[in-house]
């Protein structure tokens, strides 16, 4: 008999609790407030992303997606206020630049504008985004650095002994990669540079920023022959740096900091872009931070259209130019 009023007590409980969730659906509906529980809607954006979006574009969302799933988890999306997303966008990244806070804001207001359209999809009335009503200060525009002199930077090459610390400073410098591009980066699914990337001077970049594929990077002659005897004994499938980017940035800047100079990693392919830049070589620009649109002086700008239509330089071409206006910054011979 008590198991019986067990049962029928329990089976209460449960019908209360059915008729509760149907009383707030249809308060929702009667309140023309759309239902798309915070699991749905990230599975759904990560399908759309899946299908519309490059491998790159993709990856920047993951964390984003993965942190914002498990703060509202359990929670109808169209129903978090700003406030709510206002301290979850601070908690995670207020610490860090105001330009990396801007852009996940923009990505939030991505999906929740897709979710918008995926509600409406579904039936219901669309709701509005919450992004729109967060702003996100811009900080001070930061001073552009001064043109290194070529002489100076001559100087900080040359002195510097380590054959590794050489050798990854001249690709950096001369051939305008990125450190991710030089020494990988698996969360962004980034190999870094093989052994078998290399043939002579031209390097395969995978997996690049843009999305694309693979990319390419030229480096001189002097350069290059340089690293060709630092790949004696490296594997075809090895890694040419495996380092970590705190080893790279400590090299780069105590040996700076020792010719007098304030330098870090990045700074080498903003000088390389500088340098083809400033003395008119607009497709050496181009061709070394592979852009989509490079800014060749204050009034004229090529386009993402122009881009598109001019056909780029072949790494044949660019070596030439490196022979012909590349070797002033070839050091005097190491003992």
């Amino acid at each position: 008999m008590n198991h019986q009023t067990n049962q029928a007590g329990a089976l209460l409980i449960a019908l209360a609790s059915i008729k509760n969730d149907i009383a707030d659906l249809r308060g929702r509906l009667d309140a023309k407030t759309p239902v798309l529980p915070v699991e749905e809607a990230v599975e759904g954006f990560e399908a759309y992303l899946k299908e519309n979006a490059r491998p790159n574009t993709q990856r920047s969302f993951d964390y984003l997606l993965r942190e914002f799933e498990g703060c509202f988890r359990g929670r109808n999306l169209p129903e978090i206020p700003p406030v709510n997303l206002q301290e979850f966008l601070a908690a995670k990244w207020g610490k860090g630049k105001k330009s990396v806070l801007r852009q996940t804001l923009s990505k939030l207001r991505w999906f929740f504008s897709w979710c918008s359209k995926y509600v409406q999809i579904k039936g219901m009335p669309p709701f509005l985004n919450p992004c729109d009503l967060i702003e996100v200060k811009k900080e001070a525009p930061l001073e552009r650095p001064e043109f290194i002199p070529v002489e100076r930077m001559r100087e900080f090459l040359s002195t510097m002994k380590d054959e590794r610390h050489w050798v990854m400073t001249a690709i950096l410098m001369t051939g305008g990669l990125r450190v991710s591009e030089l020494i990988g980066d698996p969360r962004a699914g980034k190999p870094g540079l093989l052994r078998k990337d290399v043939d002579g001077r031209i390097l395969t970049l995978r997996n690049p920023k843009s999305g694309r594929k693979e990319e390419f990077a030229a480096i001189p002659s002097w350069v290059s022959e340089r690293l060709s005897e630092f790949l004696t004994g490296v594997g075809r499938e090895d890694k040419i740096f495996p380092i970590s980017y705190s080893t790279v940035h400590g090299v780069i800047r105590a040996h700076a900091r020792w010719v007098g100079l304030d330098i870090a990693p990045h700074h080498l392919r903003k000088w390389c872009a500088t340098f083809w830049n400033r003395i008119g070589e607009y497709s050496m620009t181009n061709f070394v931070l592979r852009h989509s649109s490079t800014k060749v002086n204050d009034a004229t700008l090529i386009t993402t259209l122009g881009a598109r239509y001019v056909a780029p330089l072949s790494p044949l071409e660019v070596m030439e130019k490196q022979d012909r206006l590349f070797d002033i910054i070839k050091e005097v011979p190491h003992a």
